[in-house]
């Protein structure tokens, strides 16, 4: 009984593809050129941020000598008014917006002091642990990994940056629920009726500001040096 035909390639035979074939990018590592890109790009951002926080820990130290530091408290009820004593027996003069419809008093700057205090500690700590992530990457490798995390990370860094930042989200929203130390809860307000030629007196009560207040609060002040463009000054 005769065998079945059959066909036989050998090692010599060539295969021809039916299409163009792609040069294999897998595996593919960038280019010196962009990892020189990279490197400086990420060197001068390093840089502005490291004189960014020398210049706010200089900055939050020399606030700190000052004994004369106030804060602005707002509210719609000091707009008729161009007094007000808080229990304290403290009496205060209001500065009127009558294009915000608001009238502010100033304060001691009982909280920017505590803020000032804070932002001294955190900036000083935070150099720290830089200078220490500095020296375990200059002597790490890529490969070298601790309990599976690599080290050619800067942990420190990373992990104290998001313990301030919520650190900050906290006592943030607990001082906007609280008014503050020299401000009480009912508040005694003098007003000057010009067209009567009458002075009277009336009793309020203030809230704390509560979220939105503050974020109005930080929007003024990191704003204000736009002046008229930002926050128009005649009333």
């Amino acid at each position: 009984m005769k065998g079945l035909p059959h066909s036989h390639v050998s090692s010599r035979d060539v295969v021809i593809s039916s299409g163009p074939t792609e040069p294999a990018t897998c595996g593919r590592e960038p280019s010196l050129t962009g990892r020189a890109w990279v490197a400086s790009f990420a060197f001068i951002l390093g840089i502005m941020l490291l004189i960014l926080q020398i210049h706010g820990l200089v900055a939050a130290f020399r606030g700190r000598q000052h004994d004369n530091i106030t804060a602005t408290w707002c509210s719609p009820l000091f707009t008729s008014g161009i007094a007000a004593q808080f229990s304290s027996c403290s009496l205060h003069e209001i500065d009127r917006s009558y294009s915000q419809s608001i009238g502010c008093v100033r304060l001691r700057g009982y909280e920017q002091y505590a803020w000032l205090k804070a932002s001294t500690i955190i900036l000083s700590t935070s150099l720290i642990f830089q200078a220490f992530d500095f020296i375990v990457l200059s002597f790490v490798s890529g490969s070298t990994r601790w309990r599976g995390a690599k080290m050619k990370r800067p942990w420190f860094t990373m992990f104290t940056g998001n313990v301030v930042l919520v650190v900050m989200i906290v006592v943030g929203i607990f001082q906007s629920q609280r008014l503050p130390k020299s401000v009480s809860e009912t508040v005694t307000i003098y007003k000057y009726e010009p067209s009567l030629g009458l002075a009277t007196v009336c009793i309020g009560e203030v809230t704390p500001y509560g979220v939105r207040g503050a974020i109005i609060g930080w929007t003024d002040g990191f704003l204000r040096a736009w002046k008229e463009t930002y926050q128009p000054t005649h009333n």
